[in-house]
C-alpha cells in the first residue's frame, strides 16, 4: 500500500471514492485489480517534514496533489497516468513558505516533484523538470460549449480542511505553488495546458 498511516488510506478511500479501488474488494472483482494497482503505483508516498526524502514522479509531472493532517501537515502526490516522457533536466527551487509567497519553474517546465521542511511542512519545495515532447500550448481556448480555458491560472487554495485534493484538468499541468495561512497550510498550484510536440 502507498499510504503511511490509518489517517491516510480514509482520505485516499475518500478521494478515490471507493474501497475497491485499494484493492480491497471482495472475491470476483479481480478485474478491477490492475486499474486499481496502477492509481496505487501513481500515488507516491505522503511526505512530511519527518521524511527523509521527496516525493518525485520518474517520467510525468504530477496530476494531482493532496495536502493531509493537521496544518497540511502531510502531502502526496499523483503521477501523470497519459503523459509518459524522458526527463531532459530537472532541478528543485529554493523553499516557499506563507512568508515569501511563490516558486515558479521556467517556461516550458512542469512540477514533477516535491519535498519540505519545518513544523507541519511550513517551507514547501518543488521538483522542475522539462519533458521530452511536452510544450506550452500557448493562447485561450473556447470549447464546443463555448467555455473559456484561459492557457495559464491559478487554481484555489485548498487546506486539509476543504478535503485537501488539488485534481488539475486534463492538458494542465502545474509549473507553480504557492502557500499562505499558518505554517503555509492552505495550497495552491499555478497551472498551464502542454501539448505533445514532434
Amino acid at each position: 500500500m502507498f499510504f503511511t498511516s490509518p489517517r491516510f488510506a480514509l482520505v485516499r478511500i475518500l478521494a478515490l471514492g471507493s474501497i475497491t479501488a485499494l484493492g480491497c474488494a471482495g472475491e470476483g472483482d479481480d478485474a478491477d485489480a490492475p486499474e486499481a494497482e496502477t492509481e496505487q503505483a501513481l500515488w507516491q508516498p505522503a511526505i512530511s517534514e519527518e521524511s527523509a526524502r521527496p516525493a518525485s514522479c520518474p517520467n510525468s509531472p504530477i496530476d494531482q496533489m493532496q495536502c493531509i493532517g493537521k496544518y497540511c501537515d502531510d502531502i502526496a502526490i499523483h503521477c501523470s497516468d497519459t503523459v509518459f516522457h524522458n526527463k531532459i533536466s530537472s532541478y528543485w527551487l529554493d523553499p516557499v513558505s506563507e512568508e515569501n509567497g511563490a516558486a515558479m519553474c521556467r517556461e516550458g517546465e512542469m512540477i514533477s516533484g516535491i519535498s519540505c521542511s519545518g513544523k507541519y511542512c511550513d517551507n514547501l519545495s518543488v521538483e522542475c523538470a522539462r519533458f521530452e515532447g511536452l510544450a506550452p500550448d500557448f493562447g485561450d481556448r473556447v470549447d464546443a460549449a463555448g467555455v473559456l480555458h484561459p492557457f495559464s491560472y491559478r487554481m484555489p487554495f485548498v487546506s486539509e480542511e476543504r478535503g485537501g485534493i488539488m485534481a488539475i484538468e486534463p492538458s494542465y499541468y502545474p509549473y507553480g505553488v504557492a502557500c499562505k495561512g499558518k505554517y503555509c497550510d492552505e495550497i495552491a498550484l499555478w497551472v498551464a495546458r502542454m501539448a505533445e510536440v514532434p
